[in-house]
């Protein structure tokens, strides 16, 4: 049972992007939440949908069930750390939940995360989550060996910086929606990296472990992640070589200076990326795949993904 005087406020921030057919259950799963006290704050990225309209309106006729509600639209598409920073400036909670406009939160998920928070004193908790296609009743509840080792990775009591090694060996794989952060420690690390254009959850990641806050991880489905079938469009393919690029050049000399594989992963995946721009759209997708599969990395995750069985969690 909650008593208002003692609880902290908690911030979710919406992050929303031609989201008009997924946000309405975002929203509705946020309004649900048997924790109480909540700030509610939607940052439409310059949508060309109805996306903005559409919350405006949500708001208007939910707006009682929060301490605070505001909607900020962009002017131009600023990518999702940009996004993240507005709403992270305009919060005034103790914890912030950022959440893309077309994931879903548990009924209790809030109460979860600020409970398992402040029981063992974290700056940042990240959940397990489960994957569903559009439509919510199709969910699949899976986790190959990849996202188990990402938590192995949160709960072991290794060095940070190796943790960070770890990472950009592409041994973590989680979304950004798992995360839930104390609002305080996530400014003092100066909030999302902006030399990203969509990659929000590596890098904060990173700037968590390197200045030594405690990162924990809790083992219950809290986010229904939905998997677009469609976003692994050309543009987003882009988008993500860029922030991969840009996520070695700012670790490696640091972490990696004799890593000859993740070098030459790194290499090869600049290549094509740098290539692919001069190139018409056609040819394009058949190039970044020819030339993935020359990195010995993604041998390795074909290897995974096709001989090691997924484990089930039922």
């Amino acid at each position: 049972m909650f008593f208002l005087q003692n609880i902290d406020l908690v911030t979710v921030i919406v992050l929303a992007y031609n989201s008009y057919n997924t946000a309405l259950a975002t929203l509705e799963s946020i309004k649900r939440q048997t924790y109480p006290l909540l700030e509610l704050i939607i940052c439409d990225d310059n949508s060309h949908d109805k996306t903005f309209e559409l919350c405006e309106e949500w708001i208007e006729n939910n707006k009682n069930r929060f301490v605070n509600c505001e909607l900020i639209r962009n002017s131009t598409n600023l990518g999702t750390p940009k996004n993240a920073n507005i709403g992270l400036s305009k919060a005034q909670g103790v914890w912030v939940k950022f959440i893309g406009a077309d994931d879903i939160l548990r009924k209790d998920a809030i109460e979860k995360y600020v409970e398992y928070a402040k029981r063992n004193n974290y700056d940042l908790v990240i959940s397990n989550f489960i994957r569903f296609y559009e439509d919510k009743k199709v969910c699949k509840l899976s986790y190959n060996r990849v996202y188990l080792k990402s938590i192995d990775l949160i709960n072991n009591k290794v060095d940070n910086t190796k943790k960070v090694n770890e990472i950009i060996k592409g041994n973590f794989t989680m979304p950004g929606c798992v995360f839930f952060f104390n609002k305080k420690s996530l400014s003092y690390v100066g909030g999302f990296d902006e030399d990203f254009k969509i990659l929000e959850d590596d890098p904060i990641l990173f700037k968590f472990l390197l200045n030594n806050y405690s990162v924990g991880y809790v083992n219950e489905y809290l986010i229904y992640y939905r998997k677009n079938l469609n976003s692994a469009s050309l543009n987003i393919t882009f988008r993500f070589y860029h922030d991969f690029i840009t996520l070695y050049e700012k670790y490696k000399k640091s972490l990696y200076k004799n890593n000859v594989l993740l070098h030459l992963h790194y290499l090869i995946q600049k290549f094509s990326y740098r290539l692919c721009l001069h190139l018409p759209v056609l040819q394009t997708w058949g190039i970044f795949r020819v030339l993935w599969l020359l990195s010995p990395l993604s041998w390795r995750y074909l290897f995974v993904k096709i001989f090691l069985k997924k484990i089930v969690f039922k």
